[in-house]
């Protein structure tokens, strides 16, 4: 206490201690002191009024001496049992004080940056269930704090999401674990939202698991373009499917007509080409029984008749033509040329 015992002798007990706590140890004391015979110790933690000291707190314990222990002190005088002697022992809680007020004022900064942050925050203990939500996540959810400790979170969840968050989260804390779950939660209007909800575990200095701590996002926009992009890509592929069965429709056309138009120009090709030889040949039974005008305009004929089949011929070809084109397109890659040899 940065004093020698001379220096307490005669001097009242209560002037050690802070003028804040007086009046508790004063209390304390009356009440030993009415009430002996209950023999029952007191605990109180008070601050000490010593400047030369590094002691600042002490738990105060005390208590009524036994009778046989107070004979033995009274030497001079007889014990009456009116005297009572109060043992007081005082011990040192100055650093343990210290972490403890220190541990308080950084839990209040953490409640206090936690409740002006922009995400939800959660903070559960090593049992699993909430101890703390901040501001964000009430406003969002509409409730006060107490409706949201424990497990009173999962009510607040869509009911087909609930069984999914529960394993989730169990299992990571079983694990000690971080995780991620997507769920729907429902927001102080009715409607719910899809939140991201991500929880880390949380460990002293000495690695001692305390429980976990997680935040929670709006995902509702991210999940509704996501389930567009889904719906539109699978819009995409129908009509990419229906493209395809129409192009082999077409192809399966363009094959039947050039089949059903080949044939038949095939037969017409032939006879024709025998009427060209026989006109082309004077001595031919046909050449010979016609006058020279009628062979003029069987001539005349005979030309229109073959450049006709040969039109219609090349206009298969074409279609033909087309279709291999369709079928056997390449994509383009392009590539380097070394044009030194040329």
């Amino acid at each position: 206490m940065g004093c020698v015992p001379q220096d307490l002798l005669d001097k009242h007990i209560i002037s050690l201690f802070v003028p804040s706590d007086r009046e508790k140890l004063a209390e304390a004391l009356s009440k030993l002191w009415i009430n002996p015979q209950l023999n029952k110790a007191n605990n109180s933690e008070l601050r000490l009024q010593c400047p030369h000291s590094d002691i600042a707190w002490v738990n105060v314990t005390d208590h009524i001496l036994p009778q046989e222990e107070q004979e033995q002190d009274r030497l001079s005088e007889p014990f009456t049992g009116e005297n009572h002697l109060i043992l007081m022992i005082c011990e040192n809680i100055t650093k343990h004080k210290e972490s403890k007020d220190s541990l308080q004022e950084s839990e209040q900064r953490f409640h206090t940056m936690a409740d002006h942050a922009p995400v939800m925050l959660w903070v559960s203990g090593t049992d699993t269930m909430r101890n703390f939500v901040n501001q964000s996540w009430l406003n969002f959810i509409g409730c006060n704090l107490e409706e949201e400790l424990g497990w009173c979170w999962l009510e607040q969840i869509h009911p087909e999401d609930q069984n999914c968050c529960m394993r989730t989260y169990q299992s990571a804390f079983g694990t000690w674990e971080q995780f991620h779950m997507e769920y729907r939660l429902r927001r102080n209007n009715g409607d719910y939202r899809w939140v991201l909800d991500t929880g880390v575990p949380r460990f002293t200095p000495e690695g001692k698991f305390t429980g976990s701590i997680g935040s929670a996002m709006d995902i509702t926009e991210g999940k509704l373009a996501e389930v567009a992009l889904t719906q539109s890509h699978q819009a995409t592929q129908k009509q990419l499917e229906q493209m395809e069965f129409l192009n082999r429709l077409k192809d399966q056309f363009l094959s039947t007509v050039s089949h059903e138009l080949r044939t038949p120009l095939t037969n017409m090709k032939m006879p024709i080409q025998m009427l060209g030889i026989a006109l082309d040949q004077p001595s031919s039974h046909l050449a010979a029984s016609l006058s020279e005008y009628s062979l003029s305009k069987a001539n005349r004929y005979f030309k229109i008749l073959n450049n006709e089949c040969e039109r219609e011929i090349n206009l298969i070809n074409n279609f033909l033509d087309l279709q291999r084109l369709d079928t056997n397109i390449k994509p383009l890659v392009m590539g380097t040329i070394d044009i030194y040899p040329y």
